[in-house]
């Protein structure tokens, strides 16, 4: 007795994610929507990295806060 099952898989059926994504076609550069799609990921890029330099700023101003007495402003013995 055969126990497979009988519904075909359908990620056998499915093309490779890079036959489905061509990254040629998405930034071609000779299509007004392929440097559309240069400029959005550009922008995007940008908004990243503003993001996490921002992010990291925050962090080590509070970790620099924490070295501070908030009552005297002068540094805490480390220990």
């Amino acid at each position: 007795m055969d126990m497979r099952c009988s519904r075909a898989n359908p990620v056998r059926n499915d093309p490779k994610m890079s036959d489905r994504f061509n990254i040629k076609e998405v930034f071609n550069s000779q299509t007004m929507r392929g440097r559309a799609n240069v400029a959005k990921a550009t922008w995007a890029s940008l908004g990243l990295v503003y993001v996490l330099v921002k992010m990291h700023r925050r962090t080590s101003k509070r970790r620099e806060t924490k070295l501070y007495c908030k009552g005297c402003q002068q540094a805490m013995p480390q220990g």
